[in-house]
């Protein structure tokens, strides 16, 4: 796909600020705001109140606090606490909390209008701060007994403080502390959130921090946090029955309202605004339908909290750029929001393509025997991972029915660009880059519009040569047949001919398990089942006359007259045989007239043909190749081609084609040409070992000219 440097809108996921929280409220959260602001007022002069909001991370906690904060914003002047914010996460040393805790409350204290009162308050617990220390504090004992320190900081500076207040000891620091606040006389509320991004000692030291001073007058706490967090990393801290040791330290504890299907569309249909229209064009039939499905199979229920939301459309409008055109826009919202949810399950995706997609022309190994029960151990392992198993398995399964029944694929779907068929799924695995991605807007112009296709055959590279005619014939077979009224006769045909370009026949002499031509063929069979029978034969004979399709044409002659019986839709009219062999000969001979007979993709099936139908002409034929070099050893390698050695590669021998050869030329006649061409110092290993085996008879390695021993 074509990079540009387009502005591409993403979501930052921020939280509105406490100025805008409440008209920001996009989930209908005020009510549970304001229940919360209520309790709040629970703070009085004899004991402060602890609050904590539960919820995952991404649940909107941090939104909600912002709008408690505005609403205690709006109370009378002669009730309104005053506001502290505490972010452990930015302190980012676990000794420095508690000082740091201290000090931005003292803050708050000296900046409001009570000015005498306030810096009293604020004086006092500053320099309690410095005399502080929880270090030694073991859970669950008396906070003021046990934690006596005499000397302060290396300093000396908590040691000044603690003079000028004339306190020397913690208990008298404290009172001095708790007289402070109930002399200045309002609520201080402190907030204090990212809790649960911090590691497990800070977490638990937070904790203490907040148990530590849970008994000072006239202060609030209202903190966020995940609860399932927090608890593993009091375990982690070595905490015993962390549930029990939270209720000690927390007087309230709320859990964030889940999210709704309402609240959730809402914030769906937003995201979407933020995609480019260019993204809802129908670049595929029923994509409309494909969408609707997303709803039938659950897919929007993965999307648990708000964040979920905002970072699957964030996934879903970079994907969707990159791969427009390709893979249908619903696939496309399913499978981002798996990224983010099913993390587990995309990387099993990514390492074993073929258990989800099946397998395609890239893939030439064996079965997958014996696979089935790794599949389905795998599969689970990567479901326990996920927060919700169960609905990432109907995910998969709306995505990737093949993984579940593996008689099914994307491709038995009637609509077209699921992202389940093997070149789609490699197109958003590598978010279009790359050249072994098949463009599915170029597969549509190639077939619908006869004037782009030389341009687009020029466009395809030998590693997406074979993909390309898959596409394309999965394009024809899901297409709507009024769509492809009056292409298709000319589509095949200009397949035909592309099975001898230069790209493809780069790609055919790099596979030693499938023939080129043989795939080609197999590709205009399957299109070939969409043209009315009595076409049938029209569109044979000009592809097997032309002498720009030869190496297809050789298919489709063996396919025809030395396999009656077969199967293949496109065949060749018994009538028309005597045409189609003198053409076919022609084209042949003219072709190794002008030396270019072995850059067919399918020149050893030419040879074969012409010793199966037209004996009387090889030698004639064969005169014509001996006098060009490249001709000559083409054809040797052709012929003594003795199959692949799965540990040493390519071996030659005659032995297998011995009566082929003889059509052209006799044994003896071949050999003296052996006896010259091994003169030459400069030949190819594998060009060695072909005539090497023409000389002796023997066997040979194509990698490295060695014998292989029988």
């Amino acid at each position: 796909m074509e990079s540009s440097t387009e502005f591409l809108p993403i979501s930052l996921d921020r939280p509105a600020s406490v100025d805008e929280a409440l008209a920001a409220d996009k989930l209908e959260r005020r009510g549970f705001a304001e229940e919360i602001a209520q309790l709040l007022r629970n703070v009085g002069p004899n004991a402060s109140f602890a609050l904590s909001i539960e919820g995952p991370w991404g649940s909107g906690k941090t939104q909600v606090l912002h709008m408690i904060e505005a609403l205690l914003r709006d109370e009378p002047q002669s009730t309104r606490p005053v506001l502290v914010h505490f972010n452990p996460w930015l302190v980012g040393d676990k000794d420095a909390l508690l000082r740091q805790f201290f000090t931005q409350m003292a803050a708050a204290l000296e900046l409001t209008k009570h000015v005498s009162n306030a810096k009293s308050a604020a004086k006092q617990l500053i320099s309690y701060s410095k005399v502080f220390d929880l270090v030694k504090w073991v859970p669950g004992a008396e906070p003021w007994a046990s934690i006596m320190k005499g000397v302060l900081e290396a300093t000396g500076t908590g040691v000044q403080a603690a003079a000028e207040q004339k306190s020397p000891g913690l208990e008298e620091q404290k009172t001095g502390v708790e007289r402070a606040l109930r002399k200045f006389g309002r609520r201080i509320i402190v907030f204090i959130d990212d809790v649960d991004r911090l590691y497990p000692q800070e977490v638990f030291e937070m904790i203490r921090i907040i148990k530590s001073v849970g008994d000072l007058p006239h202060i609030g706490y209202i903190v966020a946090w995940d609860h399932a967090y927090v608890c593993e990393a009091l375990r982690n801290a070595s905490v015993p029955y962390p549930e029990s040791y939270l209720d000690k330290v927390i007087q309230q504890r709320v859990n964030m309202p889940t999210l709704s299907s309402a609240g959730r569309e809402k914030l769906i249909e937003e995201q979407l605004k933020l995609v480019d229209p260019d993204a809802f064009k129908p670049y595929f039939s029923h994509g409309d339908r494909r969408y609707a499905a997303l709803y039938v199979h659950d897919v929007f229920e993965l999307l648990e909290h708000p964040r979920d939301v905002v970072r699957a459309f964030n996934v879903l409008r970079v994907l969707e750029k990159r791969v427009r055109g390709n893979v249908v826009f619903a696939d496309l919202v399913a499978f981002s929001i798996l990224q983010i949810k099913a993390a587990s399950v995309c990387r099993l995706i990514r390492k074993n393509k073929r258990w989800f997609v099946g397998k395609s022309f890239n893939d030439l190994t064996g079965d997958d025997a014996g696979a089935g029960k790794e599949k389905e151990i795998s599969l689970d392992s990567a479901l326990a991972d996920c927060s919700m198993p169960w609905l990432v398995r109907r995910v998969i399964g709306y995505l990737f029915p093949l993984v579940f029944d593996e008689k099914l694929s994307a491709k038995n779907n009637s609509d077209y660009g699921h992202i389940g068929a093997p070149g789609r799924l490699d197109i958003v695995l590598n978010q279009g880059a790359g050249s072994r991605d098949v463009d599915y807007l170029k597969i549509r112009s190639y077939v619908l519009d006869f004037k782009n296709r030389p341009i687009i055959e020029a466009s395809i590279t030998a590693s997406i040569a074979y993909e390309f005619l898959a596409e394309v014939a999965e394009f024809v077979d899901q297409a709507l047949q009024v769509e492809l009224a009056g292409v298709l006769h000319g589509l095949c045909v200009s397949l035909a001919e592309f099975a001898d370009s230069t790209e493809f026949v780069i790609r055919a002499r790099k596979n030693e398990i499938s023939s080129g031509p043989h795939v080609a063929f197999g590709v205009l069979d399957k299109i070939s089942r969409k043209i009315k029978p009595e076409k049938i034969a029209g569109l044979a004979k000009q592809i097997a006359s032309s002498s720009k399709s030869i190496s297809v044409a050789s298919v489709l002659i063996d396919a025809s007259y030395l396999d009656p019986d077969g199967s293949d839709a496109l065949r060749c009219a018994p009538e028309d045989k005597e045409f189609i062999l003198d053409c076919f000969s022609t084209n042949v001979m003219d072709m190794a007239r002008v030396g270019k007979l072995a850059q067919l993709s399918g020149f050893r099936i030419v040879l074969h043909v012409m010793s199966e139908q037209m004996p009387d002409i090889c030698p004639e034929l064969f005169d014509l190749i001996k006098n060009n070099r490249i001709m000559l050893d083409a054809f040797v390698l052709s012929l003594a081609d003795y199959g692949v050695d799965s540990i040493n590669g390519q071996r030659y021998s005659l032995s297998r084609n011995l009566d082929v050869v003889q059509c052209f030329c006799s044994l003896e006649s071949l050999r003296d040409l052996a006896a010259k061409r091994l003169s030459d110092s400069t030949m190819l290993p594998r060009c060695r070992a072909a005539w090497q085996a023409v000389a002796d008879g023997k066997i040979y390695y194509g990698r490295d000219g060695t014998e292989a021993k029988r």
